[in-house]
């Protein structure tokens, strides 16, 4: 009986192919196991392969991370989007109760923010759509509470950036209680500046 070889290294990823059939999976692994547990071994027999195969097909242990990250970032936009919020202060509440409920997704966006300061130029498609696909949604939620460019964008911003570090305050304190109230106010802050905004236009 043959033995199995791996691919020619001459031969190119199919990442429409296999990528896209362990893909799934990695991210229902990620979101069971969480970061602390995880290793290329681990997650290549969970998902009936090997740790030489999973780079084959990703490249690397943080261009697959980075892939499971952007995947888990695409279903929850998604998933936000279809709720066709009307106060940007609302759409981040639902945020915030999403990643609260789902905090190890932070924690493996966190620890790719820490890989892509060590190494930037590896990290250029991270780091831009991390900006990028948040900005849009939140900017859409604006544009839909009456704001029109450019403020939409700035409300956008600000949002992701309020987001952003009330979820970077829990990752690292667990102080939910406290938290829960500061993002309450950053609601607040949202409506009243989203507010002031209407009527300088």
């Amino acid at each position: 009986m043959g033995t199995r070889t791996a691919p020619a290294a001459t031969e190119k990823p199919d990442p429409e192919g296999r990528v896209a059939e362990l893909l799934p999976a990695a991210v229902a692994y990620l979101n069971r196991e969480g970061l602390e547990n995880f290793s290329l071994a681990s997650l290549a027999t969970a998902l009936g392969t090997s740790s030489r195969m999973l780079i084959y097909h990703f490249g690397s242990r943080d261009e697959l991370l980075a892939r499971v990250q952007a995947e888990m970032r695409r279903n929850v936009t998604a998933e936000l989007r279809s709720r066709q919020f009307d106060k940007l202060s609302d759409a981040v509440h639902a945020t915030w109760n999403y990643y609260v409920a789902q905090l190890s997704h932070m924690e493996l966006f966190f620890h790719l923010v820490s890989r892509s300061f060590e190494e930037p130029a590896a990290f250029t498609a991270f780091s831009s759509t991390s900006v990028s696909d948040w900005e849009e949604f939140f900017a859409s939620v604006a544009e839909r509470e009456g704001h029109e460019e450019p403020e939409a964008r700035t409300l956008a911003r600000l949002a992701l950036a309020g987001f952003r570090g009330l979820i970077l305050d829990l990752a690292i304190t667990g102080d939910l209680r406290r938290l829960a109230r500061s993002e309450k106010a950053f609601g607040e802050m949202l409506d009243a500046y989203a507010l002031t905004a209407s009527t300088r236009g």
